[in-house]
């Protein structure tokens, strides 16, 4: 137990600082624009709940608060006594009330009926120039965006670990499928592909991106590989389906990438640790007497039941064959330094599919060579603005893909809040500064993201009804930009207590 102290301490200050930091950033850019502009700002607060600490200084009250979770700006206009009530500024440390907290705004107009408080610092920027507003609004995903290139430059100038690269071989063509009737063979070793020498399968699949183009844009691929110490040439024809080349993989390891909340491989058990392989054990523990065991990124599983497995392949037929039964995995882990076998016990799911098939919940993992690739400070930190770009592309068809192909009950089952976030900083905190930089650049980008949605409430809405009103010459009525803001607060507020619940269900 004392030897895990240390990594759990590791673990939680992580977690509240990320998780905290994050949101703290977003506050401090509109703090920083609203100053430059000259908006009065009534106080700027490091956490929430109770005061530790406060100083007043030029007019605006600093603060330390218990709750290590954020902060918050209060910017004058807004409604008195909005920060000091409990009640208040609880519903403040959702990502969804960044914008409200931060905008800045002239002295406040009297109460209005029906929530107009809600918009008291968005009328009282309307005197302002539409360019300033919008600065005001951007500046938070403005730092959380340099936030994340910041990160991603320094880990490309600290070094990122060097992936070990897949080989140029294919693992198995079934006979009978499409790449089979062009000839293709389970073992063939690609060496050549479209006149270029093939080294890894990255080479390979840059030669393949051209055949999945669009019909016009297709080529067909010639390769050349080696089977029986014989040279073969081979093609992949202009406007094979992806559907076709399902089978066009090599050999890929069999390692946990991540575990899905709730499927099989997060409720495994452990049955024994440090595990021989063929071992009998004597006195099998009962469910209730083995220890919640979930699988990890980097765990290599070496056996379903008594079935060995080198490859995913493998494992993943093996899996498949066994729907809704309890099996027995053994995996080897690499902790505290040590490599250990142990084996578990897990139930698998069913699929959807007719017949059903078993299914783990696991994401492939990636083997690493254990070196560094380092660039130089200079090239790393002005790569990093396009590189952060391409990531938030990436991460939004992601999301985008993800909600369209899975069912209600898959994103249920992986929709997070503030608490899911928490627990995945504590864990990446723990596996090492990798980890934990690279989630932080991906919160920073997706909190950013999130904020810039044109959505009112959000930084992204708040934009968008400046954009409207310059473009009609003339302020939304309150009458009915009132009532919007109002709905979508409740929605967010809803929304996040939904969230926090699936959270405390799924934990």
């Amino acid at each position: 137990m004392l030897e895990l102290l240390p990594k759990t301490l590791v673990g939680i200050v992580g977690a509240v600082f990320l998780f905290g930091f994050a949101v703290f950033v977003h506050e401090l850019g509109h703090f920083t624009v609203a100053k430059m502009l000259g908006v009065g700002v009534k106080k700027f607060a490091i956490g929430f709940g109770p005061k530790i600490w406060a100083v007043v200084w030029h007019g605006t009250e600093y603060s330390l608060r218990w709750i290590p979770v954020g902060g918050f700006v209060a910017l004058k206009g807004m409604i008195e006594g909005l920060d000091d009530e409990p009640k208040e500024e609880s519903s403040k440390e959702s990502a969804t009330r960044e914008p409200a907290r931060a905008e800045p705004a002239k002295p406040a107009p009297a109460k209005k009926e029906g929530g107009a408080g809600i918009t008291e610092d968005l009328d009282a920027l309307r005197d302002r120039h539409p360019l300033a507003r919008i600065a005001v609004f951007a500046a938070g995903v403005t730092c959380n965006f340099l936030t994340a290139v910041f990160l991603i430059g320094f880990m490309a100038w600290r070094g990122v670990p060097v992936e070990k690269p897949w080989p140029n071989r294919l693992y198995e063509v079934p006979e009978g499928s499409r790449l089979y009737e062009l000839g293709w063979r389970g073992g063939d070793r690609i060496v050549q592909a479209a006149g270029r020498p093939v080294r890894t399968w990255d080479d390979v699949a840059s030669a393949t991106q051209s055949v999945f183009k669009e019909k016009e844009l297709a080529t067909t691929v010639t390769f050349l590989v080696v089977r029986d110490e014989r040279t073969i040439s081979l093609l992949l024809p202009q406007g094979i389906s992806d559907k076709d080349c399902a089978d066009f993989e090599p050999p890929l390891p069999a390692i946990v990438g991540a575990a899905i909340p709730q499927s099989g491989a997060a409720t495994a058990r452990l049955v024994k640790d440090d595990y021989e392989p063929g071992e009998t054990i004597g006195s099998f523990p009962t469910w209730e007497e083995m220890p919640q065991t979930p699988l990890r990124e980097g765990d290599r599983i070496v056996a379903i039941e008594d079935t060995p497995v080198t490859v995913w392949q493998e494992m993943n037929a093996e899996i498949r064959k066994r729907p809704n039964q309890a099996v027995l995995l053994t995996v080897e882990r690499t902790s505290d330094g040590r490599k250990h076998r142990m084996r578990l016990l897990t139930v698998l799911e069913s699929t959807d599919e007719k017949p059903p098939q078993g299914r783990l919940g696991i994401i492939m993992g990636i083997e690493f060579t254990g070196e560094r690739e380092r660039e130089p400070f200079v090239t790393a930190f002005a790569l990093a603005p396009i590189r952060t770009v391409r990531k938030a592309r990436a991460y939004v068809v992601l999301t985008v893909d993800f909600f369209r192909e899975m069912g209600w009950k898959e994103t249920k089952r992986n929709l997070g809040g503030p608490l899911k976030i928490g627990q995945i900083a504590y864990q990446s905190a723990r596996k090492g500064l990798d980890h934990y930089l690279s989630l932080f650049a991906v919160i920073s980008l997706m909190l950013a993201i999130f904020n810039l949605l044109p959505i009112p409430v959000l930084d992204g809405g708040y934009i968008l009804i400046t954009l409207i009103e310059t473009a009609i010459r003339r302020p939304i009525p309150e009458r009915v930009l009132i009532p919007i803001l109002t709905t979508f607060m409740l929605f967010f507020i809803m929304f996040m207590g939904w969230v926090s619940i699936n959270d405390i269900i799924n934990w």
